[in-house]
């Protein structure tokens, strides 16, 4: 609030500027018209910033509201499994990303899980690319295996 003030205080000084100039009658000059076109611009960054500080506070004021009113729940990531235990689950793909590590380490592929009956989803990290394996919103009953780097998709029915 205090920067919209300011900005909006700075951008009226060269307005006085431009009005002195005028009534001097000065602006039919050269250096008159330059410089009233260069407090011209100075004023409106001046008031663009304050404008754009205006806008910011109310989005975040929007955003904040939205916020509360969300009561959808959000999906969460699964705990880690023991490294060589298998797990099947059936329910819906939701979402799925898929990242591409750097080299030498195993791309990733982010799948939002919500098993049968359950009202909230999970995120299960799986390596490499499941993309064409499972589509989202299609239902499904998968198998896999934990691993160091995330889990190893085993089979899809």
């Amino acid at each position: 609030m205090l920067q919209m003030l300011i900005s909006v205080v700075l951008g009226l000084i060269p307005l006085a500027g431009v009005a002195y100039i005028v009534f001097q009658g000065g602006v039919l000059t050269v250096d008159g018209l330059f410089t009233s076109l260069i407090l011209l611009a100075m004023s409106g960054i001046f008031f663009l910033n304050a404008g754009l500080e205006l806008w910011r506070q109310r989005s975040a004021q929007v955003a904040a509201g939205k916020a509360a009113s969300a009561a959808a729940p959000r999906p969460v990531i699964k705990a880690g499994l023991p490294v060589g235990s298998t797990l099947t689950e059936s329910g819906e793909v939701m979402d799925l990303s898929y990242f591409e590590a750097p080299v030498g380490q195993p791309n990733k592929s982010l799948v939002t899980f919500r098993p049968n009956g359950a009202s909230s989803a999970h995120i299960v990290v799986f390596t490499g690319d499941v993309r064409n394996v499972l589509p989202r919103g299609k239902r499904v009953t998968i198998t896999y295996t934990a691993t160091p780097e995330g889990n190893a998709l085993v089979a899809v029915n």
